[in-house]
């Protein structure tokens, strides 16, 4: 039996849609749901890291309003799996990334085996 194989290819707008779309398929592979502000925090780590200024950018883009409830999407997106990490070290999880230290280039290939067998 022969395998099929499909390609897509999919214009994105900058990085951080990107990362928000590599993260997306990843949630729908592992039957997760999270709301698209989850996902613009965890894409906005992804590409800039965890830091001071990424944090009052988040806010400032107004993707969330308050500091404490960036800390309380934090710990939720911890608690999915998608965030590992504690304080000023909060990363996106190994399990997204796959160990690559820059998962987001200007061209990145995805390879999804979907397997019945």
């Amino acid at each position: 039996m022969a395998n099929a194989i499909y390609k897509w290819v999919v214009k994105t707008t900058s990085k951080v849609d990107q990362a928000s779309k590599l993260i997306r398929i990843y949630c729908i592979l592992n039957n997760l749901n999270p709301s698209n502000t989850s996902v613009a925090i965890c894409a906005y780590i992804l590409v800039y890291g965890y830091s001071k200024r990424v944090r009052e950018g988040i806010l400032k883009a107004g993707i969330l309003n308050k500091a404490a409830s960036l800390k309380n999407e934090i710990c939720s997106l911890k608690k999915i799996g998608l965030l590992e990490g504690s304080g000023d070290n909060i990363k996106v999880s190994k399990l997204i990334t796959m160990g690559v230290e820059q998962p987001i280039t200007p061209k990145t290939a995805i390879l999804i085996n979907l397997d019945n067998t």
